[in-house]
């Protein structure tokens, strides 16, 4: 999570506002409250109108050794579609995030699972509010040492 909330760019798009500091305590805060999590969340009703990145990790346990194989990171991202388009650009704010944790995640070994790749990019429909993008990525290597 630390990647997605140090990154200014996915930070102003999921917050649909200016960033000055990405080392804002109380921004991060907001983030990893509100739009950010760790599994696949899915908002029953929403008080305000949001953008989410949520995602979920498997891989297969070997032993107990404290390793892993055939890793998979699957993200979920999906706006509301009220804030779907961003007004600076005119493109779509989850085609906007869907490039930047491509760019943060795709061929970088410096998460702890080895290389990963972005094996899919498809859309995703939450539901009647939410559009998005899901984004899968695996690494058939070992993770590190850094994980255990």
């Amino acid at each position: 999570m630390k990647a997605l909330i140090n990154e200014k760019t996915v930070c102003e798009l999921v917050l649909n506002r200016t960033v000055l500091d990405v080392d804002d305590a109380d921004m991060q805060d907001e983030l990893l409250n509100n739009n950010i999590f760790n599994f696949a969340f899915i908002p029953d009703t929403e008080s305000e109108e949001r953008t989410y990145i949520t995602f979920e990790l498997c891989g297969k346990a070997i032993g107990n050794t404290g390793l892993y194989k055939n890793i998979s990171l699957y993200f979920f991202i999906f706006s509301h579609h009220n804030l779907i388009r961003d007004k600076s650009s005119g493109y779509l704010r989850t085609d906007l995030l869907d490039e930047q944790i491509q760019t943060l995640f795709n061929d970088n070994r410096d998460f702890g699972f080895g290389k990963m790749t972005c094996l899919s990019d498809d859309y995703l429909r939450v539901n009647n509010s939410h559009y998005g993008r899901q984004l899968v990525f695996k690494t058939k290597e070992l993770n590190s040492s850094r994980c255990g």
